[in-house]
């Protein structure tokens, strides 16, 4: 899977979210997820991989979703491979069960008063294809590459839930002509599941970590650096602001193609200026 987020949201009613993150530690992608689950109007969130440690937990769901409940499996595994979270004014959730590969809870909707199950569960990808086109560069794929995974598909008598996003789910962290990437994230449904919610939709978003330098962070501490950072923020933060929506806005477009996937440079343009936003807000508050 990518390294920085990758993401299968669920859209139903209500409209929920599991979201493989690969740790949520740094504030970059505290933000970046907060802004996701606000833009998609998401109030239940499924969060796997979040490399938290449970005395840090409270501090990260705060820059996350704050006001929002939270639950985990930090009982059954010391690093809690599993939380869900909420909009604590909307529903009401209670554990039923929890191991640690399942958060199995019960949730009732405070306004229409319904009850459902949720489980969020702890899994991988397939590392697996099912076509040539599923992989991009790299040796040459064969009938022995696919036919198994093919024929357990069929076996099960499941079809791949409708998806929007990168095509391309993994890479190899490559640049150039040693890149490599695969599809080999999928959601399947059977017939009987499919009749009720076909209409779901699996989303792919390929980003990756942003890393901080050095010398970012030392002057970021400087206060000589205060007049020039007040300018920033007065002049310049509507065009950072900019800048990154305009990052975003591309990254989005090349998703919509099917099979087109987004180059190293247009990710870095996110995490660039999602990076410099960031800066430039904390700056701002401790300013005021």
């Amino acid at each position: 899977m990518v390294s920085w987020l990758h993401c299968l949201w669920i859209e139903v009613e209500p409209q929920e979210h599991a979201d493989n993150l690969r740790g949520v530690n740094k504030r970059y992608k505290q933000k970046e997820l907060k802004n996701y689950l606000q833009a998609n109007k998401i109030s239940i969130a499924g969060l796997i991989e979040t490399r938290v440690k449970e005395q840090n937990m409270k501090a990260r769901i705060r820059g996350i979703a704050p006001g929002w409940g939270i639950l985990n499996n930090y009982n059954a595994t010391s690093n809690g491979r599993i939380w869900v979270i909420w909009d604590e004014n909307r529903y009401e959730i209670k554990v039923i069960s929890s191991t640690a590969q399942v958060l199995h809870c019960l949730i009732k909707d405070r306004i229409k008063g319904q009850q459902k199950v949720l489980i969020v569960v702890y899994a991988g990808d397939f590392n697996a294809i099912l076509s040539p086109q599923d992989r991009r560069a790299g040796a040459s794929i064969s009938l022995n590459d696919v036919k198994d995974f093919a024929a357990c598909i069929q076996s099960m008598g499941v079809i791949e839930l409708q998806w929007q996003g990168d095509y391309y789910s993994w890479t190899n962290k490559q640049h150039g002509d040693d890149k490599i990437s695969s599809k080999i994230d999928r959601v399947f449904g059977n017939y009987e599941w499919m009749e009720q919610w076909g209409h779901v939709i699996t989303e792919y978003e390929n980003l990756k970590e942003y890393r901080t330098g050095q010398m970012q962070r030392v002057w970021c501490k400087l206060k000589a650096f205060q007049p020039v950072l007040r300018q920033l923020n007065n002049k310049e933060f509507k065009f950072i602001s900019q800048k990154m929506e305009n990052a975003r806005e591309e990254l989005n477009r090349i998703q919509e193609h099917i099979t087109s996937q987004a180059t190293d440079e247009q990710i870095d343009q996110v995490e660039k200026w999602s990076m410099i936003e960031e800066i430039a807000l904390r700056q701002k508050s401790r300013i005021k």
